[in-house]
């Protein structure tokens, strides 16, 4: 922002005609300004980024310790309940693997006796009129 509103200072200063000495003058004024600011916000910025990385690294580690303090505490108390629930579904599990068996056992009776149905059908007239 005020290295472009220098430059436009610069600019008007040639086209109105000013001397060459009040040019070469503000020339100066200009190098001294930006190198002013140019170590002043290298300073800040290396400051800033120091700031930022320790911020950081100390929410890292809080972050870390807080994720341990609630794992370890909410281990022993749920342990018993999932276990528990894990032997509920473990039943669950268990009782529909036993209903599904018995569906299939009973699906399988059905098709051989419909399946014994057909070929006794189809072999009734030809052994009769064969006989």
């Amino acid at each position: 922002g005020t290295h472009i509103q220098i430059k436009n200072m610069r600019s008007r200063a040639v086209n109105n005609g000013q001397s060459r000495r009040d040019d070469k003058e503000l020339s100066n004024d200009i190098e001294e300004a930006e190198i002013k600011s140019s170590s002043s916000s290298r300073r800040y910025d290396s400051v800033g980024e120091n700031s930022s990385q320790k911020w950081m690294i100390a929410m890292l580690c809080l972050g870390i310790f807080f994720g341990v303090f609630l794992s370890l505490s909410i281990h022993d108390k749920s342990q018993a309940m999932m276990k528990g629930s894990i032997e509920g579904l473990h039943r669950n599990v268990k009782k529909v693997y036993r209903a599904h068996n018995v569906a299939r056992k009973e699906y399988l009776r059905s098709y051989r006796e419909a399946y014994l149905e057909s070929i006794l059908a189809a072999r009734g007239p030809s052994s009769s009129s064969s006989s």
